[in-house]
């Protein structure tokens, strides 16, 4: 049995498909472009001696729609309302399939 990258990829998109909302990424006054994203509204952010110190939200892109960068303006709608949050630290997690943005907010 070899490995196939196809068969993550495609892995990775029927995970989008079945966590993720619609939204929209746009890059120093460009035009938005849609996505789909993973959004995380409780992640924690660990210690030295793994406790919590503090919550965050990231926003996990599909590689292969967007590659975030610093400043980028995200923008989706859940149940609680329309969310617009630029990316504060775009390579928090990457493993070439998904990448995990921080938002600053």
């Amino acid at each position: 049995m070899s490995f196939d990258h196809r068969d993550i990829a495609a892995m990775h998109a029927d995970l989008f498909d079945e966590f993720g909302c619609d939204g929209k990424v746009s890059r120093a006054g460009a035009q938005a472009v849609p996505v789909r994203l993973i959004i995380n509204r409780a992640a924690s952010r660990i210690g030295d001696y793994g406790q919590v110190v503090g919550r965050m939200t990231t926003a996990i892109f599909m590689r292969a729609q967007w590659s975030p960068a610093q400043g980028d303006v995200v923008v989706w709608e859940d149940q609680v309302g329309v969310h617009q949050l630029p990316v504060e630290n775009p390579g928090h997690e990457d493993d070439g399939f998904a990448v995990t943005a921080v938002l600053h907010g």
